[in-house]
């Protein structure tokens, strides 16, 4: 099988995660983090702890007032962040380039009776620009913005620098969804002014599914309202949960291995630097050997940007049909479908058709990509023969 389906979760890792991964329950030496004082918590602790201090090294989370919060995935991270720090109210806003993590919160709050704001992408650049934001913002109810680093469906990126510096200028939190982008694009949260990052283990960071979270600011814990309580292992008398960092929103034994996993896959990014050059080489030969083929139609692939991945119809023919024919006649694994991103659909116009979707990684090779183009070639050749006969 060639596997182009890594927006999704990267199905080749590195085999130190999977080493790490087995060690950490084969080796009987990992216990739970803070639920006791014998070697075995306290391995779990210290190995916790080092994925922690990882995981902000590597989104340059400097300030010592950032803290990492781990969770299942990027979804359960913007629950927590949204349904926590919005009241009824409130003003939030974000874009049409929005993953369903992002998009079903804040429709569920919506109903709670908080403003939300969805700003359209524009149709030359695929993403809403900075006068669109500064123009939506309500100074006094406005509260945050939130937006994704990257599309998942087109790779879009947006420019955190500058949407950043605004939020700070009109003293707004400012969220950031990186999961799309997380491994392949090098994130600075105290140059980008970031509050709060939502990431996710399985894609780019070649952490085993499991495992993500949120790297915030202590100061916003205050204002957040957990998304679940129970057991810390620590302040036990409390009726509520603790008010500091990790512990205020970590209920319940965490994924110790998975965790485990992801900080092996950061210290393989560590040693390996061109792991997400690597993958958007491998989107852009792809794009490139397709991009004047008759019948097949791209959206939002912004060269100078250089994404990960590339979206495409094949004429009208329906973007599930085409990635199904592509697995069971040339073993090639995308993805058809909206992708859980039902607006940036809506405004390209195929939310019927939805989209065929090829990403990679920095384990494609040029093989791969060559029997990739070669299937996308030969089936857009014979759509255009049949609508000509």
């Amino acid at each position: 099988m060639i596997y182009l389906d890594n927006a999704s979760t990267t199905l080749v890792k590195p085999k130190e995660v999977a080493e790490a991964v087995f060690e950490a329950i084969a080796g009987q030496t990992i216990g739970n983090p803070t639920r006791a004082g014998h070697a075995a918590s306290l391995r779990g602790l210290h190995a916790v702890t080092a994925v922690r201090e990882a995981v902000k090294a590597y989104f340059s989370a400097d300030d010592e007032e950032m803290e990492t919060v781990f969770t299942k995935n990027a979804t359960e991270a913007a629950n927590i962040l949204l349904k926590g720090f919005l009241r009824p109210g409130d003003h939030i806003i974000t874009t049409e380039m929005e993953h369903n993590a992002i998009l079903r919160p804040l429709y569920h709050l919506q109903q709670q009776g908080v403003e939300l704001t969805i700003l359209p992408l524009d149709s030359e650049t695929g993403r809403a620009s900075v006068e669109q934001f500064r123009a939506a913002i309500r100074p006094g109810v406005t509260r945050a913005i939130v937006t994704s680093h990257a599309s998942n469906v087109t790779g879009c990126r947006n420019d955190l620098q500058t949407l950043g510096a605004l939020c700070t200028a009109y003293e707004l939190a400012f969220f950031v969804d990186v999961a799309q982008t997380a491994g392949i694009e090098p994130i600075d949260m105290g140059q980008m002014k970031m509050d709060a990052l939502i990431f996710t283990g399985h894609k780019s960071l070649y952490g085993p599914q499991g495992s993500g979270g949120l790297v915030l600011r202590e100061s916003l814990a205050s204002q957040i309202e957990p998304l679940l309580d129970g057991g810390t292992g620590v302040f036990s008398q409390a009726e509520t949960m603790p008010s500091q960092l990790p512990e205020h929103l970590e209920a319940g034994t965490l994924s110790t291995p998975s965790i485990i996993g992801l900080g092996a896959g950061l210290a393989y990014l560590e040693t390996h630097p061109q792991a997400g050059k690597r993958a958007k080489q491998a989107a852009g030969k792809f794009y490139q050997a397709l991009a004047d083929e008759p019948g097949v139609h791209f959206y939002g692939y912004d060269k100078a940007a250089a994404p990960s991945l590339v979206s495409l119809n094949i004429g009208s023919l329906d973007s599930n049909e085409v990635a199904c024919q592509l697995m069971a006649e040339y073993g090639i694994a995308c993805r058809g479908g909206l992708h859980c991103a039902p607006l940036i659909h809506r405004h390209y116009g195929t939310e019927q058709q939805g989209m065929v979707r090829f990403s990679f990684s920095s384990f494609t090779t040029p093989e791969e990509i060559e029997q990739a183009v070669g299937a996308v070639r030969q089936l857009a050749q014979k759509r255009t023969k049949e609508e000509a006969e």
